[in-house]
Parts: structure tokens; C-alpha cells; sequence
């Protein structure tokens, strides 16, 4: 049976969820201040004060999620270790230059946490991101021509692979016809049908 809704019905079931977005008034009770608890702590001896928090430290090795890890601590190599990575660094920066030019042209205003994520000051000039000039199925090459194969298909976005033929004709033949927007296209209902299927 369809629901009906009559005026003052809908009137009342307006202004309940309208009256979430009223201004509230300020309670008479002060506001509750939350302080930090001490690692390890239960809560019962949290500190009154802030100030007696004190700093923080950061522990690269804990740090969770997407964060980047910044190693600031100075690592003493061999002489033997250090020769072979001088070595691989001159040849990583020889063989990709114009990217790694491309990150100091760009690094001023432009932020990106995938460069300094497992930053190490040992192996500062081989930490830059590789710049893509383009791509096809399963292979991207770099600004310097540099062949790649990507594994994890751009992290499972690219399931069908980069620039795979049946997608690229279909947008091409699309964009020919025209892509509008504000008003509906035929296609909407179409793909609607298909995602809640």
C-alpha cells in the first residue's frame, strides 16, 4: 500500500529534522574539556593541566594509516655501504633526471606525501616520485622513456589495464555525440539500472 502524506503531516516531518540546523542554545554547565591520556594509562591519573602533557614524540615505527614515516635519525654506513650507494644513486638519478627535475621545479607548491613517505636522510637523493609521460595496458613510461610494468594496476583502479581500447573508443565516440551537462542523459537510467541491480 502506497504511503500518503498529507500537509501537516509532512509539515511536522519538516520541521523535525529542520530544527537540527537551529542555532542551540548555550548551556548554563561549562563545557567539558577533554585532556590526553598517557600511554599506557587508564585515565585515572590523566594530568589536570595541559601544560604538564608535555611534547609528544614521534615514533616513525608507529605511526598508522597513510601517514608518511620520516626517519630524521642519521644512519652511519660502512665504507662499503656507503661507495654502493653513492653507486646506486648516481645511476638512479642518471637514468631518471627530467622526474627528478621535474620534483624540484614543482616542490615549492606542490605537496605530496607519497615522496617523503620512508624518508631516510641516507637516501635523500633517491626519494622522488617517478613522473609518468604515458601509459598502455599494462606499461608506463617515465618523462626519460623509461619502461615501467605496473603490477597492481594503478592499485586496482585500473582493472582493465591503462587506456584499454573499448574504453577509450567509447568515450571518443561519446564525446563526438556530445557530453552535456544539466540536462539527463539516456545513458542515466541505463547505468542506475545496472549499479543498484
Amino acid at each position: 500500500m502506497e504511503r500518503r502524506w498529507w500537509p501537516s503531516r509532512r509539515r511536522r516531518w519538516f520541521s523535525r529534522r529542520l530544527r537540527f540546523l537551529r542555532p542551540r542554545r548555550r548551556s548554563r554547565w561549562p563545557r567539558r574539556r577533554w585532556l590526553p591520556v598517557p600511554a599506557g594509562g587508564n585515565g585515572a591519573e590523566a594530568p589536570t593541566n595541559t601544560a604538564e602533557v608535555g611534547p609528544q614524540t614521534y615514533d616513525p615505527k608507529k605511526a598508522f594509516g597513510a601517514i608518511a614515516r620520516i626517519f630524521t635519525n642519521r644512519e652511519e654506513l660502512t665504507p662499503k655501504q656507503r661507495r654502493r650507494l653513492e653507486t646506486l644513486t648516481q645511476r638512479y638519478n642518471e637514468k631518471t633526471r627530467r622526474s627528478k627535475e621535474y620534483t624540484q621545479q614543482h616542490r615549492a607548491h606542490l605537496s605530496d606525501p607519497r615522496v617523503v613517505t620512508g624518508f631516510r636522510p641516507v637516501l635523500k637523493e633517491l626519494i622522488y616520485q617517478i613522473v609518468m609521460d604515458r601509459s598502455s595496458g599494462c606499461r608506463l613510461w617515465d618523462l626519460d622513456g623509461n619502461e615501467y610494468v605496473d603490477a597492481l594496476n594503478g592499485f586496482g583502479s585500473n582493472f582493465f589495464g591503462y587506456s584499454p581500447s573499448f574504453i577509450t573508443e567509447a568515450l571518443k565516440k561519446q564525446i563526438e555525440r556530445g557530453y552535456e551537462l544539466g540536462p539527463q542523459h539516456p545513458l542515466a537510467g541505463e547505468v542506475a539500472e545496472k549499479i543498484s541491480s
